[in-house]
């Protein structure tokens, strides 16, 4: 009677959880069989696909993830799909794994599942004396959010946060080949294009798992196909935020397990987006790096769209001074935000719409994006950027100490 009651009640909270969010204030120690999230321990020769099903209120859902090759017992988080809405599923269904690739062994020493409690507050901060950060996690744990204490009257975040194109966060290139299926963006067909905030429809990427501890914050997801309409990718963006003397650390993961072949394309090394009030664009171009030589300033750039010649500036390969920022004017005391990408290639950068403001949610935005030239593989792909603010010649010379 007792079992029966339990499950019945698992149901009822469960069911309710479709449209209040339960997962925000049932206590984690309540006695019932509740879960959002689980926790996979395996070891693998191969490349994995992972289905994993349960049920919230009286529809099943069967989630989709992926597993890296691990030699030594390795963990996989990942919380349900609902997670930051409050939902909490029950009735833990079959675990069924799929080998990507032939030949090699694998093991799944153990399926568990917890209940956390899901945050009020969607946004994650890091804090120092100098600036303030926030990362989204309803935009897949990309930064939408750099308050620089010090700035001019007027500003608050320097960041562009309009939509999920915006902000600032991972987005890579693939194929536009069958068996691919082209989407469309702006009335051009697109290829594989996995963002890190979510697709133009305002679809968001899945939150797989994120901790905050100190002046550190971590973030999974799944991203999702920017063209397409609500399409996961079957990829994971990772990143690690450090926040120390007014500098912003940014470590970047990504793995691809689509399986496709993709061409060599220029890759954002992140893709930045700032408040138009940021008009001139900065950065050095010569042969010289760090030697104090004459920056290259931009205050008239055009929109970066379709390839415009006067948007891609390909540096020196001797040139390792390469960061770059957006300020407000040209003077060396001109107040700016700042990304500097070692190893990066040609800068992109360039303006969307007229409007000159302050104003993070604003549809005219200031864009720059580091490249690199390369394939995306199923290999692991890691990368760091570092982002400041302060005047200009203060930039500058918190990435010469860096050096």
């Amino acid at each position: 009677m007792l079992h029966w009651f339990k499950s019945a009640l698992c149901w009822l909270l469960s069911g309710i959880s479709l449209l209040l969010p339960l997962g925000r204030w049932l206590p984690e120690t309540c006695a019932l069989d509740l879960f959002n999230r689980y926790c996979v321990i395996y070891t693998s020769q191969v490349r994995l696909k992972g289905e994993f099903s349960y049920t919230i209120g009286c529809r099943k859902i069967t989630e989709t993830f992926f597993l890296e090759v691990a030699s030594e017992p390795t963990e996989f988080r990942s919380f349900i799909d609902g997670f930051l809405n409050g939902k909490l599923g029950h009735k833990a269904g079959e675990l069924k794994m799929t080998p990507l690739g032939d030949g090699g062994a694998y093991e799944i020493e153990s399926l568990t599942l917890a209940r956390v409690k899901a945050p009020k507050d969607t946004r994650l901060l890091l804090e120092d004396a100098w600036c303030q950060v926030g990362v989204s996690l309803q935009w897949g744990g990309a930064l939408d959010m750099f308050v620089w204490k010090a700035a001019p009257a007027g500003f608050t975040n320097l960041l562009n946060r309009a939509d999920e194109g915006r902000l600032v966060q991972q987005s890579y290139y693939g194929t536009d080949q069958p068996p691919y299926v082209q989407g469309s963006f702006m009335g051009t067909a697109w290829g594989y294009n996995p963002v890190q905030g979510g697709d133009q429809h305002k679809n968001k990427s899945k939150i797989v798992d994120y901790t905050l501890d100190g002046n550190q914050i971590y973030i999974k997801c799944r991203p999702m196909d920017w063209s397409k309409n609500g399409e996961l990718t079957p990829s994971y963006m990772e990143n690690t935020y450090t926040l120390e003397d007014g500098v912003l650390t940014v470590d970047n993961r990504f793995v691809d397990f689509s399986g496709l072949t993709h061409p060599a394309r220029h890759q954002e090394m992140p893709a930045f987006y700032v408040v138009t009030a940021l008009d001139t664009f900065n950065f050095y171009n010569g042969s010289a790096p760090w030697t104090g030589g004459a920056l290259t300033q931009k205050a008239d750039l055009p929109f970066w769209g379709g390839g415009v010649p006067e948007c891609y500036f390909t540096l020196d390969p001797a040139n390792t001074e390469t960061w770059c920022a957006w300020t407000m004017g040209a003077q060396p005391e001109a107040f700016g935000i700042s990304v500097y990408t070692p190893g990066a290639e040609i800068l992109l950068a360039g303006v969307s719409g007229s409007e000159k403001t302050k104003n993070p949610d604003a549809g005219s935005t200031g864009y720059v994006a580091p490249l690199r030239t390369f394939q995306m593989t199923a290999e692991p792909f890691e990368y760091s950027y570092y982002v400041t603010a302060g005047s200009l010649a203060q930039m500058r010379g918190t990435w010469l100490q860096r050096m």
